[in-house]
């Protein structure tokens, strides 16, 4: 061989070798061994190039850890990418799933090896990039440009074949935000399609039918989903929207199809849904199905079944219980159940509707047996017919009314025109309207006189008949609740019958707890407050900007909430070192119905120069719950926050509170196994990490129907961390 030849193959050699490696000379490329990740482990010290497949990526505050050839722990080596790294920018979410050669200095400085990358040119991939375009999808819409999001997300579906069910979902939900509905129903049915045994698939179309108008068609969906998923808790709203509609006898079928499935769930013949609003026990579901369909003695068998089963984990057992015993006039009953109920929730609504009880039953109400409507309807014919009219027998025909669901009855009550309260003179038929919607709104309803009934003549066939009546309405099904004093003004008129009928209605109503009267109907007991209500909270948090940090009422200030004070919508805050941006928003579900559902939606910003939101870093949602406190610790490294059931007394057993690590981006929850329930919004934080909550004494002697005993705790947030659970 020439010398010249011989030249020309070290030359094409070394060529190659920097094109492998133009990250280094082409001598420190000839010179630096290579090794896998496994095998990297047994060279620490030294410079090499390390070959791994990117399988997760963690991010800290500073940088993001690439795990080679496994996730955390399973990962033999670690890939450390500071964020302040020179050279190209890199889109670190391209990574995952790529192999990748990666230069430098091979260290262990505790127990796990790994290579720190000051520069992004130490890595070049060894196979094809994957772009993350859903990550820059949600970027795109976190910046209110929803069509570069909608073009990100198609980029996703073609090539990001793994997370093309998320892709298609995203990308409808983008769609309907620019209104184009067929486009967003074309998404919806290709994501089903993909996964037909997707039980959430079939919610995500049924819930954006329903919404644009098709309701058989999302109840076809989500009959579906319902199936799949063997949700009792779905067939029950099911039957709940079929009810709202007037459709009495859709609804029956489906309350009969959630009994069929827990039938075969206690039978062990159907699987149990874990996640279910209404829990895990099918006794309780069953028992709710029944209470819908009329069936009170079967849900209470169901109810006290359920509180056998687990008594410790049965609240909303024993206050649907509670409520049936309450509104058969079986008080002690009533408060015994309510007395357990408030022992594991803690919940003020809870003790609020006990002390309702206890005083109610010290002055002796009278109460109002709820069984069958048809002998309640002849019952107040009767009553109303009698040619001597006693105040008693009105207001206990008029409570009775409304603590049935007959509405026949109630309608029976009045005139065929009606000075109705606020809403003027109107039809009995309109009447008969509104009961309707009062009696769908709350399932459980239970009115009882409060006070002496008095009644004055207005001439031979009129008469004025004046009392007080104490309502407590609820929904087992959404956790809405409602209680206080009505005071009721009836003008009482012989029709052409003779028989004397309520022609005026004026009411008065003092919410519980609220000692100011304001003028309302019965309407503000149901219907009105609850739209009202939804309505307030739907401005405060748009679905449709969840991932948009919240600058809420403040001109842009970021401020915490204060902890004592109701629950907040939206609240947004960054890191005290200025690094991280969070924000937390109430979104509730759409229809106004079926609350168990809402969402809290908590996202962790890399903040910009600006200050304005940079890149995402972590997002989880956290169902049926309100936010009631959030801080960063002093030392940036942790984001904690309180949280309570967004629909009331059913729903939680403490302040839920949740943890975010900026370590390595996880959202951390079930605290009350390291240190028990917490029992106050408030907290406060010790520099650098020392959470100081108050919590559940278990050790405390306590007494049935007092506040539990507490105590504070200080908790280093740091140690405990890894030893709870992440969110998804």
């Amino acid at each position: 061989m020439s010398k010249n030849t011989f030249l020309l193959q070290v030359l094409m050699a070394a060529v190659a070798a920097s094109a492998l490696i133009p990250l280094c000379s082409a001598k420190a490329a000839r010179t630096l061994p290579e090794y896998t990740a496994e095998e990297a482990a047994k060279h620490i010290g030294e410079k090499a190039t390390v070959v791994g497949k990117v399988e997760c990526i963690d991010a800290g505050r500073t940088f993001h850890a690439l795990d080679l050839d496994g996730c955390m722990p399973n990962s033999p080596f670690w890939i450390i990418v500071k964020d302040d790294a020179s050279g190209a920018e890199l889109n670190i979410q391209d990574l995952k799933g790529v192999t990748i050669a990666v230069t430098g200095k091979i260290e262990r400085p505790q127990t796990q090896p790994w290579l720190v990358v000051k520069s992004t040119t130490q890595i070049q991939p060894r196979s094809a990039l994957n772009t993350d375009y859903i990550s820059r999808a949600h970027q795109k819409e976190a910046d209110g440009d929803v069509d570069g999001a909608i073009e990100l997300f198609g980029r996703a579906i073609k090539h990001q074949p793994d997370r093309r069910n998320e892709a298609y979902e995203f990308r409808g939900r983008a769609k309907e935000r620019k209104a184009d509905w067929n486009g967003a129903l074309a998404d919806y049915d290709s994501l089903v399609a993909l996964d037909p045994n997707n039980a959430n698939s079939y919610y995500v179309r049924a819930t954006a039918k329903k919404q644009h108008g098709d309701f058989e068609g999302a109840m076809g969906d989500y009959e579906k989903a319902a199936e799949l998923r063997s949700s009792p808790s779905d067939y029950i709203q099911m039957g709940n929207w079929r009810k709202e509609k007037g459709d009495i006898t859709g609804a029956a079928a489906e309350y009969d199809k959630a009994i069929a499935l827990c039938d075969r769930q206690i039978a062990g013949t159907a699987k149990i849904d874990p996640r279910s609003p209404l829990g895990s026990d099918p006794y309780f579901s069953r028992g709710c199905a029944r209470e819908l369909k009329g069936d009170l003695d079967g849900a209470v068998a169901d109810y006290s079944q359920a509180i056998v089963n687990n008594p410790a984990r049965a609240a909303m057992a024993y206050g649907a219980r509670g409520n049936i015993r309450r509104a058969r006039g079986d008080l002690s009953g009533a408060i015994a159940d309510y007395q357990h109920k408030y022992q594991i929730t803690q919940y003020p609504d809870d003790k609020q509707k006990l002390e309702q009880a206890k005083a109610e039953a010290k002055a002796g109400a009278k109460k109002v047996v709820v069984t069958r409507p048809s002998v309640q309807a002849a019952q107040n014919e009767q009553s109303f017919n009698k040619s001597e009219v006693t105040p008693e027998s009105i207001a206990e025909a008029f409570v009775q009314a409304y603590s049935g669901a007959d509405v026949d009855a109630l309608a029976g009550l009045y005139g065929d025109r009606v000075d109705y309260t606020n809403s003027g003179v109107i039809s009995n038929a309109d009447v008969r309207a509104q009961a309707k919607e009062y009696f769908a709104r709350w399932p459980v309803r239970q009115w009882s006189l409060a006070g002496p009934v008095k009644t004055t003549s207005m001439g031979p066939s009129r008469q004025k008949v004046i009392f007080s009546a104490s309502y407590d309405a609820s929904d087992p099904r959404t956790n809405k609740h409602a209680s206080g004093i009505a005071q009721e003004t009836l003008i009482l008129a012989s029709d052409k019958s003779g028989a004397m009928k309520i022609v005026s209605q004026r009411e008065q109503t003092s919410k519980r707890g609220s000692s100011q009267p304001g003028e309302g109907t019965s309407e503000d007991l149901g219907l009105n407050a609850a739209k009202a209500e939804a309505s307030k909270k739907q401005t405060v948090a748009n679905p449709s900007q969840t991932n948009a940090p919240a600058q809420a009422e403040t001109g842009g200030k970021q401020t915490s909430p204060d902890c004592t004070s109701d629950p907040k919508s939206v609240w947004s805050e960054a890191s005290p070192d200025k690094r991280l941006l969070a924000t937390i928003r109430f979104v509730p579900n759409p229809d106004q119905n079926w609350r168990a559902i809402d969402e809290l939606k908590v996202t962790v910003f890399r903040r910009g120069r600006d200050g304005k939101p940079g890149q995402i870093l972590a997002s989880t949602t956290i169902g049926g719950r309100w936010l009631q406190c959030a801080h960063w610790s002093p030392g940036s490294q942790f984001l904690l926050f309180t949280t309570s059931p967004s629909r009331g007394g059913h729903g939680g057993w403490h302040f839920e509170t949740f943890v975010y690590c900026a370590g390595d981006h996880s959202f951390r929850g079930d605290l009350e196994d390291v240190f028990g329930n917490v029992l106050a919004p408030n907290f406060r934080f010790e520099s650098p990490d020392i959470a100081v909550l108050t919590v559940s004494d278990d050790q405390a002697s306590s007494t049935a129907g007092e506040e539990p005993p507490t105590k504070q705790v200080r908790v280093s947030l740091g140690k405990v961390v890894d030893k709870l659970d992440r969110l998804p």
